[in-house]
């Protein structure tokens, strides 16, 4: 505590000097972080709707308008095979309004387990739970894009056109389309005659062309469905291009954001070694006196750590300005996480590690003089 204290004070005594620490530090991590905030949301998006493993998952598409449905949980009782089935709806195009703005954007009614079966990828918000998926509340997620036209953010209420519902926005979650997902039995209220699909997810190993599309088979037989259109889900190349795209536009980016920050280090530790050399006399009388190298060394580095805190919470600031006030300043659509802000931290922490022990190294060999 001692050691926070004179600091503190050490740091009120040279304002100057560390006011262009600061500026510098928060100019030098800003960048990195503002990248690390864009990579999030654009990873989180590439890899929005991805199934887990598409050499396990099927679909059935079910009869337009029918009252034959599949009881799920039965049928994963009574083949061990099915890992995951999930009922859900065709999608049926409407206007999406938010504010008077409006985009035409795909409705979509699920049960439960859809989460399970597919990746939806929250950046803004929560998943719809299965007792959620299973009722009939006015509520849905919606893709980026949407949320991006529209302007909206989880807490809004967004209308759709055609029907004049009013649905709660839940969460926003990474996908390159224009969707609205909301519980199977509110979708069916909405647009009382829908055809249904079920998604299944078989376990590892099953074949599906043989022993998958025979329990399809049997299922639909069994339920009285009279469309047995089976759909084989395969690698998707456009979800994999669009990754690559993400990692070569990240990778540019982060490569700039290194950049930037070595320039910032440069910078700031020559300052911070002029700083040092204006300290040199009371870090040598207190050596003198008998202090270690150690506490010189952790002296130093409360100091600069001290410093790192206070650039990391005003870029936090900056970002989420930008976000709230200015969201078109970038082209790439971010938001401030706790894992960016960690990593950059990090980044910053282990600059500082370095720099403290270097301005110690400094001192080694210094030899006192009294004027």
């Amino acid at each position: 505590m001692y050691t926070i204290i004179t600091a503190l004070k050490s740091l009120y005594r040279n304002k100057f000097v560390n006011i262009a620490v600061i500026v510098s530090l928060a100019l030098g991590m800003l960048f990195p972080m503002l990248v690390f905030c864009i990579g999030n949301v654009q990873l989180k998006a590439a890899w929005g709707s991805t199934p887990f493993h598409t050499d396990r998952l099927m679909g059935i598409i079910g009869d337009y308008g029918s009252d034959c449905r599949i009881d799920t949980r039965k049928a994963k009782l009574d083949y061990p095979e099915i890992d995951q089935i999930s009922e859900g709806s065709f999608v049926i195009f409407n206007t999406a309004v938010f504010n008077n703005k409006f985009y035409e954007a795909e409705t979509v009614g699920y049960k439960e387990g859809i989460n399970d079966i597919v990746r939806y990828s929250m950046i803004y918000g929560d998943f719809l739970t299965d007792e959620e998926l299973n009722g009939n509340e006015r509520i849905c997620v919606i893709t980026l894009p949407l949320q991006e036209e529209l302007g909206c953010m989880p807490g809004d209420y967004i209308t759709l056109g055609e029907t004049g519902e009013k649905l709660l926005i839940k969460g926003v979650y990474g996908e390159y389309d224009y969707s609205v997902l909301m519980p199977l039995d509110t979708f069916s209220e909405i647009y009382p005659s829908v055809q249904i699909s079920y998604s299944v997810q078989f376990t590892k190993g099953t074949d599906l062309e043989t022993r998958g599309k025979e329990i399809l088979n049997k299922l639909t037989d069994e339920y009285g469905l009279k469309n047995k259109n089976f759909l084989t889900v395969k690698e998707n190349d456009s979800l994999k291009n669009i990754l690559k795209n993400a990692y070569f536009v990240l990778g540019v980016m982060l490569a700039v954001a290194s950049v930037v920050l070595l320039y910032a280090a440069l910078n700031i530790f020559n300052i911070l070694i002029n700083k040092l050399n204006t300290d040199m006399k009371n870090y040598m009388v207190k050596m003198q006196v008998g202090a270690s190298k150690g506490k010189i060394y952790g002296f130093i580095f409360v100091q600069l750590f001290l410093l790192m805190i206070i650039s990391v919470a005003i870029d936090m600031c900056i970002i989420l300005f930008l976000q709230k006030y200015v969201p078109d300043i970038v082209v790439f659509p971010f938001i401030l996480d706790l894992g960016s802000t960690a990593f950059t931290a990090a980044i910053g922490f282990l600059y500082v590690l370095i720099l403290a022990f270097a301005m110690v190294k400094r001192l080694k060999g210094r030899r006192l003089v009294i004027e």
